[in-house]
């Protein structure tokens, strides 16, 4: 190969190395409308993109602290409605008011090997998509939360095309706007994947830079924690982003707290996989203590614990509760019924 032929090849490798970068960067879910630094976090409806709504929640955004941006963006958000009925936001707009400042990490979410210490023989328990749910009826610690700071955290394992759109961790929705889901909505805004998240105050908190890839078929480990207005998440045990919401939203709802579905939205939102180590805490946890418990077995004494269901027990219909105070139950009676999700065999995440 002659010098000048081998400078071109070189020349065209760069050129599209360089259109390869900004075609990624446009497809991580960032918003159009950004400040200086990155993209902006915002929000959009309950189970929905503008084409895929489903529940009447509405699209807002909000600005983040954690690597979006250095200022703040005020422009108003847009709308539109879709053939549904329900208002979503315009992907590229933001909340006035909202702030973005500060720094974050990416969350590493490559598959891992795990390695398990404690009842590593005890069966998981694995939800059909469909209808499964375990049941917490004992749920008025949950709603004295109210407007107060909490953590949710859980060890999740999926693989993203056997989902619904809007695959639920937890959720105790009586309807729109009442209650809280904590789970994984359907791609939007040009995110790559499902995007985890909560929806406080009927509006889906989705729309922010770094979204983590969480369901590839490993052991994942995923948190939300909100103190004060600062909403954060977390990634195997690695702060994700943090979102400043204009107001603080209750979790306050008369409806029991369903794990691996959600009342509100029932045709799309059943989790298809296992889940583990479910947790609900009515306190901000730190940063460290999220990192050096994720992968610990609690006693259930632990300051601000509220619920804390291993679905570890291996047989039976109760899905106990560490605390003592809420256990659940398979599917929705202590009977066996067809929302029952099954006690299988297999690895657990430590």
């Amino acid at each position: 190969m002659s010098l000048r032929t081998y400078d071109r090849l070189t020349a065209a490798l760069a050129l599209l190395t360089a259109l390869t970068a900004c075609t990624g960067e446009e497809e991580v879910g960032s918003t159009s409308d950004t400040a200086s630094g990155g993209g902006s976090a915002s929000a959009t409806s309950d189970a929905a993109s503008t084409s895929d709504a489903s529940d009447g929640a509405t699209s807002t955004s909000a600005a983040a602290t954690g690597g979006a941006s250095d200022s703040a963006s005020t422009s108003a958000a847009s709308t539109t409605t879709d053939s549904g009925g329900e208002t979503t936001a315009a992907p590229g707009t933001t909340t006035t008011g909202a702030e973005t400042t500060g720094t974050s990490a990416t969350a590493a979410t490559a598959a891992t090997t795990r390695g398990c210490e404690v009842d590593c023989d005890l069966p998981l328990l694995e939800f059909d998509g469909q209808d499964d749910r375990v049941t917490v009826a004992e749920h008025a610690a949950i709603d004295a939360i109210g407007l107060g700071p909490f953590t949710f955290e859980a060890w999740v394992r999926g693989v993203e095309d056997e989902q619904n759109a809007h695959p639920q961790i937890m959720s105790n929705r009586l309807q729109h706007a009442v209650g809280f889901t904590f789970g994984f909505h359907n791609q939007w805004g040009g995110s790559a994947h499902k995007i985890p998240y909560v929806q406080l105050g009927g509006i889906n908190w989705i729309d922010y830079p770094g979204q983590p890839h969480l369901l590839d078929g490993a052991w994942h480990h995923f948190v939300a924690r909100r103190d004060g207005t600062a909403l954060t998440y977390f990634a195997d045990g690695v702060e994700v982003i943090t979102l400043n919401l204009p107001e603080v939203y209750s979790l306050t709802s008369d409806h029991p707290l369903w794990i691996g579905h959600d009342f509100g939205n029932l045709g799309s939102t059943a989790f298809d996989g296992v889940l583990a180590e479910v947790r609900l805490w009515s306190v901000a946890r730190s940063d460290a203590e999220i990192a050096a418990n994720m992968d610990v077995v609690l006693s259930g004494d632990e300051p601000g614990l509220l619920g804390s269901w291993r679905l570890r027990a291996g047989d039976g219909q109760i899905a106990a509760d560490q605390t003592d105070a809420a256990d659940g139950v398979l599917g929705t009676t202590v009977d066996a019924d067809a929302e029952d999700p099954q006690w299988v065999a297999g690895d657990p995440p430590f």
